[in-house]
């Protein structure tokens, strides 16, 4: 798949899989415990094991006042604030396998929306609140699912013998995008909400994985490591160009864009250790967030 380098390497081409998906962007098609933190607005969320085991904690847009929300030995992870800031959703293994749960933003109220004896994790939330995306092996193989905010109403999304996993909603609502790798290896999948309309997006030799959208749904970020290590690259789903961002020599992945559409959260080893750092959508002004011995990772913006 041929990309745009960034300026250091200018390297300008069209993904010739992409070009493929140009009627994609018509208007029938899926690409077309403690004190609750701050303003929601100017909080992360991210996972952690420096208490010994994986816990949440949110800590303010310029990495102060980092907070331990959950308190658990096993393992509490992937956490997503819903669009109103009320609730955090987020898999955990508390009950002996991986259910979905939500909690409070002070880490009180805690729920188990699922409450199936398969492995349910990776929530992400409907940009209106309403429901909440998910992978879920409940039928035998990693797929992808949606439920109401209480966990009712069950619909399952994508049904192919390949894990099916990562779910993305557009901010628009209208798509949700996924990493798959029922086409050889994982690569970024878009769908329409309802699940159908199911199109590979990216199409090349590396993994692609850990898709979130800008805030206008026109482009995605995403981590692959198709030049040998993963870093972070933005899909312009209008232009149809790709562009590695941030071209290190270090492991970056998990990206997650700022609803402002001013930052681009991410986990890198570039330190020795993973951290949480965020950089402009260009891959400009980098700086890291946590700076602690512990893994920080995979944060996730209030709304």
């Amino acid at each position: 798949m041929d990309t745009v380098r960034p300026s250091r390497t200018p390297r300008v081409a069209l993904s010739v899989s992409l070009v493929l998906i140009a009627a994609a962007c018509a208007q029938d098609d899926p690409t077309g415990p403690g004190t609750p933190p701050v303003s929601l607005a100017s909080q992360l969320l991210f996972e952690t094991d420096r208490d010994g085991n994986v816990e949440i904690y949110v800590m303010a847009r310029d990495g102060s006042d980092p907070r331990r929300l959950t308190s658990d030995p096993r393992f509490d992870e992937f956490p997503a604030f819903a669009p109103d800031g009320e609730l955090i959703a987020f898999d955990s293994e508390r009950s002996g396998d991986f259910e979905i749960y939500t909690m409070r933003p002070d880490g009180g109220e805690l729920r188990n929306l699922t409450r199936n004896g398969a492995p349910d994790v990776l929530p992400a939330w409907s940009p209106d609140g309403g429901r909440i995306a998910f992978s879920s092996s409940r039928d035998g193989d990693l797929e992808i699912y949606t439920m109401d905010a209480n966990g009712g109403d069950l619909r399952r999304l994508t049904n192919n013998p390949a894990a099916d996993r990562k779910p993305s909603w557009s901010p628009d609502g209208t798509r949700i995008a996924f990493e798959s790798d029922r086409d050889g290896d994982l690569d970024i999948f878009v769908m329409r909400s309802d699940g159908t309309g199911q199109l590979n997006l990216t199409r090349d030799s590396g993994l692609d994985v850990s898709a979130t959208w800008s805030p206008d749904s026109r482009k995605l970020a995403y981590a692959s490591n198709r030049t040998g290590n993963f870093e972070i690259w933005v899909l312009d789903l209008d232009t149809r160009l790709t562009t590695n961002v941030t071209n290190a020599l270090s492991r970056d992945t998990d990206p997650a864009w700022s609803p402002d559409g001013e930052r681009i959260a991410f986990t890198s080893a570039r330190d020795a250790n993973f951290e949480v750092y965020v950089m402009n959508p260009d891959g400009s002004d980098v700086e890291n967030l946590t700076r602690s011995p512990a893994a920080d990772k995979r944060p996730a913006w209030g709304k």
